[in-house]
């Protein structure tokens, strides 16, 4: 089970770099400049998964209870 976890961890680490790189950094000066994500990222970055991601149980009651919106 814990490759297959590393496995997963591994493709989403990857999934987010290419997505920050290509997607989110030739947008980073206006981010910055307006305090501000255009709703086109957040479209993308929801229709990639990353809203809604849960912390597994097994890293602890905190951790299992937080999720990242």
């Amino acid at each position: 089970m814990q490759a297959t976890v590393t496995q997963e961890i591994e493709q989403m680490k990857k999934m987010v770099k290419s997505f920050v790189d290509n997607e989110v950094e030739p947008y980073a000066q206006q981010i910055e400049d307006e305090d501000n994500i255009p709703d086109h990222l957040v479209e993308q970055a929801k229709d990639l998964g990353l809203f809604g991601i849960s912390i597994p149980e097994e890293y602890g009651e905190a951790c299992s209870r937080f999720m990242i919106t």
